[in-house]
């Protein structure tokens, strides 16, 4: 769905920016120039050219409302096709809180490669995850990390390379694996809804388990103060940048995904709160972690089993 939304808002600026560009040279700087040429070559009054630009004006604005609305019908189709997509998956019901996924007994990456826009992003990549592992990837600004991350949920098809789940050829395949993972990026996608509607997103999860997760998070006082039902602004602007990670985190961690993708998951934190999330979803969370970061601190590494370098 966050890829979807990030298409379809990419599209809808190009288009909305061709449209308007459009609509002002047909509507304003062809009439305006034909108008001038007509007026000094004494075929019109400047009257009549007056009246020409003023109907001009008085068709711009509705012809560029027109064109915007058809631009948010045909670019919003991907997102409609995905929440079709949802549906079809579950069956047209609700989405349960113990969804199960089948038992993950370990992934393998064997020199994976890409290229994308025949660009190499990288190359040479081997990772062998065992369940319950916590694992350290250590990569550069600009390394390409979020594309690793989508290749292991399946968004994109490695160019080389193997990339198995469980023994099984999974590389590309999305509809087979990406139920096997929750996901903690570092910008998180905030609804415009309640607070409690963020996080489970639908599920069916106990008010027990949801208030443990908002503890874990460093949300409690937020809850206290704000209610569940506080209604969050779109993007989370009436949020700070930290609250809005941790609802990303509380997100993944009531979804209980047998593994747990974290890019750059508490970058946006102060240290304390960071070493306090990591003690979470390290040590506590019993299912496998990948994280991603180009820094964390000598505390937060000491939770992981496997510290690996890339770049």
């Amino acid at each position: 769905m966050e890829l979807a939304l990030m298409r379809t808002n990419r599209t809808k600026g190009i288009a909305t920016e061709i449209t308007t560009t459009g609509a002002y040279i047909c509507g304003m700087i062809i009439p305006f120039a034909f108008g001038i040429y007509f007026v000094v070559r004494g075929n019109i009054t400047l009257g009549t050219f007056m009246m020409i630009a003023q109907l001009a004006n008085n068709f711009i604005n509705p012809i560029i409302d027109i064109f915007a609305a058809i631009n948010d019908v045909k670019t919003t189709t991907p997102i409609w096709k995905r929440f079709q997509e949802i549906i079809a998956f579950n069956g047209g019901k609700t989405i349960d809180e113990n969804t199960n996924v089948g038992s993950f007994n370990g992934l393998s990456l064997k020199n994976i490669g890409i290229q994308m826009n025949n660009k190499k992003i990288f190359s040479g990549v081997s990772l062998l995850v065992n369940p319950g592992e916590k694992i350290l990837i250590e990569a550069p600004s600009g390394w390409g990390k979020s594309t690793l991350f989508n290749i292991l949920i399946g968004n994109y098809h490695a160019s080389e390379g193997t990339y198995s789940i469980n023994g099984q050829d999974v590389n590309g395949n999305w509809n087979k694996i990406h139920r096997y993972f929750s996901f903690i990026q570092q910008k998180p996608f905030v609804l415009e809804d309640t607070l409690k509607y963020n996080i489970t997103l639908g599920r069916k999860i106990s008010n027990k388990k949801i208030n443990e997760v908002a503890e874990m998070v460093g949300l409690s006082e937020l809850v206290k103060e704000k209610g569940w039902n506080y209604k969050v602004a779109k993007d989370g602007l009436n949020l700070s940048g930290g609250q809005n990670q941790r609802i990303e985190i509380a997100r993944a961690l009531v979804a209980e995904r047998p593994v747990l993708l974290a890019d750059e998951a508490t970058s946006a934190l102060d240290k304390s709160l960071s070493e306090k999330i990591h003690q979470t979803i390290l040590r506590d969370f019993s299912g496998t972690v990948i994280e991603i970061a180009h820094k964390t601190s000598d505390n937060e590494r000491k939770f992981f089993n496997q510290i690996i370098k890339l770049g």
